[in-house]
């Protein structure tokens, strides 16, 4: 049982690491879009003809585009760049050089002693406070 889990968890590392270009990822994401607006687009055609009835035709398609086609192409674009995006790992741990961090406040007395709390636990750190009250 132990050398299947090792065994699944290196075949999803080696997963993890291919990469897909950008370029690549745009085609996929604009294909797979395309072919959900092909499915919606067959699914409500008995739902297009029927709206035709009530209004012409033209105007049947520009309701049911505005409400379902280019929203669905949409949102499958999106899903399917998000489903093949893969964030590369964190290049500098501890970083050498000085990182600083500029924080604009408006009557922050309250609160802002644990932000600043927590920035001063991390070194290499400097602060520049902008208090405009």
């Amino acid at each position: 049982m132990e050398y299947i889990i090792k065994t699944i968890s290196k075949n999803i590392a080696s997963i993890r690491e291919f990469y897909i270009p950008v370029k690549l990822k745009f085609y996929i994401g604009h294909a797979v879009a395309s072919l959900w607006v092909i499915f919606s687009v067959l699914i409500s055609l008995p739902w297009l003809v029927d709206l035709a009835g009530v209004v012409t035709m033209p105007f049947a398609l520009l309701i049911i585009a505005g409400i379902a086609y280019i929203p669905g192409y949409l949102n499958a674009m999106l899903v399917s760049s998000l489903l093949m995006d893969r964030q590369p790992k964190f290049k500098v741990e501890y970083p050498r050089n000085e990182v600083t961090v500029m924080i604009a406040a408006w009557n922050e007395e309250a609160i802002i002693e644990s932000t600043l709390r927590y920035i001063f636990t991390e070194k290499k750190m400097e602060v520049i406070l902008y208090d405009y009250n």
